[in-house]
């Protein structure tokens, strides 16, 4: 029923954009540019709606390349408390060796700051910092983007929907990162 929709919309709108198009185009004086001016301006009518989207992608690529990192400003001292008599981690589960982050609650803690409509409307940075607990001691910074597309929908996301979250992850951070007792 949804596609029906969508079908008689799209078809409905298009009636629109030619009716617009022939009608502007009677504004030129040569065939050639009546031609040219209704392709224009139904160029311009098909392109309206997902522009938003198209503009807001590329600037999400552009802030990838430039603003999206993940950088270590210092090493993480761990007491010896939280190792095994062997020396290895107690904080580290699994065959891949991931975090287990219940265990370093009380010493490590990730604090996000967001920020909505990073010069595109729906566009949104995140910053997520890996700090100590207690005192303010940062130890990673991580620079994410989140771009929702334009306003034209489709399943939750716009046109231009994308997201850049750059590695490694503080998942993969923390075990290199790790000063042992």
């Amino acid at each position: 029923m949804v596609g029906l929709v969508v079908i008689v919309a799209f078809c409905l709108y298009t009636a629109f954009a030619v009716f617009v198009a022939k009608r502007v185009g009677r504004l030129a004086k040569s065939r050639v540019g009546q031609n040219a001016l209704i392709a224009a301006v139904l160029a311009v009518l098909y392109l309206a709606p997902v522009a938003d989207g198209i503009y807001g992608y590329f600037v999400l690529q552009h802030l990838c390349a430039t603003e999206a990192k993940t950088e270590v400003l210092k090493p993480i001292k761990i007491p010896p408390e939280y190792f095994k008599p062997n020396g290895s981690p107690k904080f580290l589960t699994g065959e891949f060796r991931n975090v287990d982050w219940r265990y370093l609650k009380g010493l490590l803690q990730i604090r996000y700051d967001e920020t909505k409509n990073y010069g595109v409307k729906n566009l949104t940075r995140i910053t997520s910092t890996l700090a100590s607990a207690g005192a303010d001691e940062v130890f990673a910074r991580r620079v994410s983007f989140y771009f929702q597309g334009g306003w034209l929908r489709y399943n939750g996301d716009g046109i231009g929907a994308d997201r850049c979250i750059p590695r490694p992850s503080f998942d993969q951070l923390v075990p290199h990162t790790v000063m042992s007792p």
